[in-house]
C-alpha cells in the first residue's frame, strides 16, 4: 500500500528487526512510502530511472546492499530505529547497546524463555489462525514448542508450513515435529517453475535487491489473509546464538571491500569505495559500543538481516500478517548485554530440556545429528531442501543467459562484460562459480529490462590503451582465482578437502 506522508506526519520503524519500506522523494518534495518496489518505481519517471553503481557492488559482493540504497537511484529503504518527517527529513535513534555480562546457559536459557512467550503472546493476540513456518533447523522448533506450551491456554488454531524437496532433513524432520504434537503440516514443493516464477517477483517485489531464490515457497502465503498470522524464526540464529550464516559471532571480522572477479569495472570501482563504506558503517551510527564484535554485529544485522533476510520473508507479509520471533526490545537488550562468548549452542541445549526434551531428539537439518548424539541413519535425506544450482543451470539456463547478455547490461555501463561473459561461460562449464553471483547478474539485466532503468553516464569510462591493459589483468585474475576454486573443488570431490 502507497503512503503519502502530509504535513506534521511521519512514519517511524521499530528499534530492530521489522520490515523496512521504500520510500522517495518526489519533484514536488512529496514523500511517499510502499512496500513493493513495482509501487513505489511508479512514482519515479522514465527518465530519472538510473542504475545505482554503488548499489550493484554491494549487492554483487555481499549478497545484499548495504545501507538505505536500492538498485536504483533516489529510490530508498528506511533504517530500523528511524523516523522520517514528511519533509524527508530522516532521524534515528540510538543502538541498543552491547554489554559484558557473564551467565551461565542454564540462567540464560530460563529468562530467554520468558522473553520469548511475553514475544510470542504479543503477536498471538486478537488472531485465531496461525501458520507456523516449520523447518528441520532449530529455530522454528523452539517457537513450535513454545506455541504447544502456551496452546491450552488459548483457542488458536495451529498450521505448520515447510517447503522444499519431498527427500530434504528440512522437510521430514518439519513432519516430525508436526506430528509430534498433532498439527497438521503443509508442504510446499519446489521446483524449477517456481523459481522461475520468484526471479520475476524477486524484481517487481524487491527491485532484485535479493535473488529469487530466497522467495522459496513463499508466494503460496496469497491464498492467506489479515485475519491469519504467520510466525517465522529467522533472527534464531544470530539472537540466539550470535551466529551468522554459519559463522558465530566470536570469529567474524569486518569485510573488506573487493571487486569480486573484476565484474565492476576497474575505474568506476575504485569511486565507489567510499560510498560502500559509509552505507555499511551507517549501522554504527549512534552507538557507544567500541568492541569489534558489537560493531559486526550491527552491520551483520542492520545490512544482511536487515537488507537480505527480512525483504525476502516480507515478501509473505503482503497478503497477511508476518512476524519474526526473537526480535523484541526486551529481547536483544537482554541477549546484547552478553559477553558474546555466553552466545553458543549450549543456550539452545538448555531451552530444549525447559520447553520440550523431545525436540532434543530430532536431528538438526543442517548436519543430520540431535542435540542428544542421535545421528541420522537415513543417508537418502539430503542436506538441501532444494536443487537451486541444478535448476539454474538446466532448466533456467535459456533465461538466465538472455539477461547475462553482455549487449543487454552494456547500457548500464557498470559491467566489465568481457568478464561477465568468461564467468558465464566458466559457470556453464562446471566450474566452481556461485550460482547465485550469475544469477544476480542476470536479475540485473531483467530489472533493467523491466523498467526501463538507465545507465550511468560515460564519465567512468577510461581511454582504450587503459582497459586493454584492466582487461589483461583481469582476464589473469579470474585464470588464477578459477584454477585455486578448482583445486578446493576437486579435493572436495576426492574426500581431501574442502571449503
Amino acid at each position: 500500500m502507497l503512503i503519502k506522508l502530509n504535513k506534521g506526519e511521519f512514519f517511524k520503524t521499530r528499534d530492530f528487526g521489522c520490515f523496512c519500506p521504500y520510500w522517495i522523494k518526489n519533484s514536488d518534495g512529496e514523500i511517499f512510502i510502499s512496500d513493493c518496489f513495482n509501487e513505489i518505481i511508479s512514482l519515479l519517471p522514465d527518465d530519472k530511472r538510473i542504475i545505482d553503481p554503488v548499489g550493484v557492488a554491494s549487492l554483487l559482493q555481499f549478497n545484499w546492499i548495504s545501507g538505505n540504497r536500492t538498485l536504483v537511484s533516489g529510490i530508498n529503504r528506511l533504517p530500523w530505529r528511524g523516523q522520517i518527517s514528511h519533509t524527508g527529513e530522516l532521524v534515528r535513534r540510538s543502538a541498543i547497546p552491547h554489554g559484558n555480562v557473564i551467565m551461565e546457559p542454564k540462567e540464560i536459557a530460563q529468562k530467554f524463555e520468558t522473553l520469548l512467550i511475553k514475544e510470542l503472546e504479543s503477536y498471538i493476540i486478537n488472531h485465531q489462525k496461525i501458520h507456523l513456518l516449520l523447518s528441520g533447523g532449530l529455530d522454528s522448533r523452539i517457537i513450535a514448542g513454545l506455541l504447544k506450551k502456551i496452546e491450552p491456554n488459548h483457542s488458536f488454531e495451529i498450521k505448520c508450513v515447510t517447503w522444499g524437496i519431498e527427500h530434504s532433513r528440512d522437510v521430514v524432520y518439519a513432519k516430525k515435529i508436526a506430528e509430534l504434537y498433532d498439527w497438521d503440516l503443509i508442504h510446499i514443493p519446489l521446483n524449477s517453475s517456481v523459481l522461475k516464477d520468484n526471479i520475476f517477483e524477486s524484481c517487481k517485489y524487491c527491485g532484485a535487491e535479493i535473488a529469487g531464490i530466497h522467495l522459496h515457497g513463499a508466494k503460496w502465503f496469497e491464498k492467506l489473509n489479515k485475519k491469519n498470522l504467520v510466525l517465522a524464526a529467522s533472527f534464531g540464529d544470530s539472537i540466539g546464538r550470535g551466529e551468522f550464516n554459519g559463522q558465530n559471532l566470536n570469529n567474524i571480522k569486518m569485510n573488506t571491500f573487493k571487486n569480486r572477479y573484476g565484474i565492476i569495472r576497474h575505474d568506476l570501482f575504485n569511486s565507489l569505495t567510499v560510498n560502500l563504506t559509509e552505507d555499511r558503517n551507517c549501522a554504527f551510527i549512534k552507538t557507544q559500543d567500541t568492541h569489534n564484535w558489537a560493531l559486526c554485529e550491527l552491520d551483520l544485522q542492520e545490512n544482511y538481516m536487515r537488507r537480505m533476510i527480512v525483504p525476502a520473508m516480507g515478501y509473505i507479509g503482503q497478503w497477511t500478517n508476518l512476524e519474526q520471533m526473537f526480535i523484541s526490545t526486551e529481547i536483544v537488550q537482554f541477549i546484547w548485554s552478553l559477553n558474546p562468548t555466553c552466545r553458543n549452542n549450549k543456550i539452545y541445549q538448555e531451552l530444549f530440556k525447559v520447553i520440550d526434551p523431545k525436540l532434543n531428539m530430532i536431528p538438526w537439518a543442517r548436519n543430520g545429528i540431535s542435540f542428544n548424539g542421535d545421528i541420522e541413519k537415513n543417508l537418502k535425506l539430503t542436506k538441501n531442501f532444494h536443487d537451486y544450482p541444478k535448476w539454474c543451470k538446466n532448466d533456467l539456463n535459456p533465461l538466465i543467459e538472455k539477461y547475462c547478455n553482455p549487449k543487454k547490461l552494456s547500457m548500464l555501463n557498470i559491467f566489465n562484460l568481457n568478464v561477465v561473459n568468461k564467468l558465464f561461460d566458466y559457470w556453464t562449464k562446471n566450474y566452481p562459480i556461485n550460482y547465485e553471483l550469475i544469477l544476480k547478474i542476470a536479475q540485473i539485466g531483467l530489472l533493467s529490462e523491466m523498467y526501463d532503468i538507465k545507465g550511468i553516464t560515460n564519465s567512468y569510462i577510461v581511454d582504450t590503451s587503459m582497459r586493454s591493459k584492466i582487461f589483461y589483468k583481469l582476464s589473469i585474475d579470474i585464470k588464477n582465482h578459477l584454477q585455486f576454486e578448482t583445486l578446493k573443488w576437486w579435493k572436495t570431490l576426492n574426500g581431501s578437502g574442502g571449503y
